[in-house]
């Protein structure tokens, strides 16, 4: 009887542990044209708690002759997700983020490859926004970029750096700027000082790259003219200014109607089909030297993450019409309140832009979120 019963637990603590035990397969297909994957590659299957690498963890397997994957006896967490990861031809490539939970304990995430170019003619950028914010003695400026490559290989740069990797893009800023602080796209193990400006190493696979970066540009006179070299093709260069007071012209800039957000005035230039090192003249004047107003700089930094968010969206739309992802399968991580509205009133204006609102409503309900922003 009680080899029975020692016989019935043990199966019972079998199925239990199977259970609790959750799978992650995929498939690495190559998106370049003509190539296909190699047989065996490595995968490597890594862990991350609140977008923080768990460096504890990490499974290996190798893919069959059809290019599938498949990591068993993953740990049911709701709190944590996993991502395979394949490196090819010395770049990394990652597949989308999976959870594993005890209701769901099989997900599938796929990785897709490309073969490495050198050569950067399908790269261009789609919008380039340049915000100027004046203060006392200094114009403090953001850059944002939304970078785009249309080819299906990764761009991997050809010229060598004194590190041995290779430059891919390499970014121009105004003399004497100052105070440089990367953004999103950036990673400081990836990016070198240059006379000039600075350098990325990091590749850029095809599809969309958002790109932001700050710094600070000395302005002690009531004027001052600098200019903004652009080092891809651009399609329109988008320049905003902060502040009543402050006079902006240049050359083949058009003025565009000038917004109001926060009760702070935004005034709106814009030049299209701008060549590889071309350069934006950018004159400043009525620069009055009054203390440094810190709501303009509060308020940068929310049109900062609007124009981000835009980009997010943009992407993601496209991306979406190619591949046929679901809305529902980007995660949006540490939003406060602030930000779910900002994006509330981008959906909403994309979706008035897009005509798929009257006027009225759109109008009724855009107040209700400014106003909810102003509280």
């Amino acid at each position: 009887m009680k080899r029975i019963y020692y016989n019935l637990m043990l199966i019972i603590l079998m199925f239990n542990g199977v259970a609790l035990a959750g799978s992650i397969k995929g498939k690495v297909t190559n998106g370049t044209v003509g190539f296909k994957v190699p047989n065996n590659i490595t995968v490597e299957l890594s862990r991350y708690f609140q977008n923080q690498q768990d460096t504890k963890f990490k499974l290996k397997t190798t893919t069959n002759k059809s290019g599938y994957f498949s990591f068993k006896n993953v740990t049911p967490d709701s709190s944590a997700y996993y991502q395979p990861t394949v490196l090819y031809k010395a770049v990394s490539y990652t597949g989308k983020a999976a959870v594993i939970t005890t209701e769901k304990q099989t997900a599938e995430s796929d990785v897709k490859v490309y073969e490495p170019t050198k050569s950067d003619s399908l790269l261009l950028v789609s919008m380039h926004h340049f915000l100027i914010s004046p203060a006392e003695g200094f114009l403090s400026i953001k850059e944002v970029l939304l970078i785009e490559n249309s080819g299906d290989r990764t761009y991997v740069g050809a010229i060598p750096t004194k590190s041995g990797k290779f430059i891919t893009i390499n970014y121009k800023l105004p003399k004497d700027a100052t105070n440089i602080s990367l953004g999103s796209g950036l990673m400081s193990c990836c990016v070198e000082s240059d006379a000039g400006g600075f350098y990325d190493t990091m590749e850029i696979q095809p599809g969309g790259k958002q790109i932001a970066f700050s710094y600070r540009i000395k302005a002690i006179q009531k004027q001052i003219s600098f200019t903004k070299q652009v080092t891809l093709p651009t399609k329109e260069f988008d320049v905003l200014l902060y502040g009543s007071n402050a006079v902006l012209t240049g050359i083949g800039l058009r003025e565009m109607k000038t917004q109001k957000f926060q009760n702070t005035d935004i005034k709106r230039f814009t030049t299209y089909n701008l060549k590889a090192g071309q350069r934006v003249v950018l004159n400043l004047a009525g620069l009055t030297g009054t203390p440094t107003n810190w709501s303009i700089f509060i308020l940068a930094g929310i049109v900062v993450i609007l124009l981000l968010t835009g980009i997010f969206i943009y992407f993601k739309q496209k991306k979406d019409k190619t591949i046929g992802l679901q809305t529902d399968s980007v995660e949006i991580i540490d939003e406060n309140e602030k930000e779910i509205i900002i994006r509330k009133i981008i959906a909403l204006d994309e979706k008035f832009e897009a005509g798929n609102m009257e006027e009225k409503e759109y109008s009724s309900k855009r107040e209700k979120l400014k106003n909810k922003l102003k509280t």
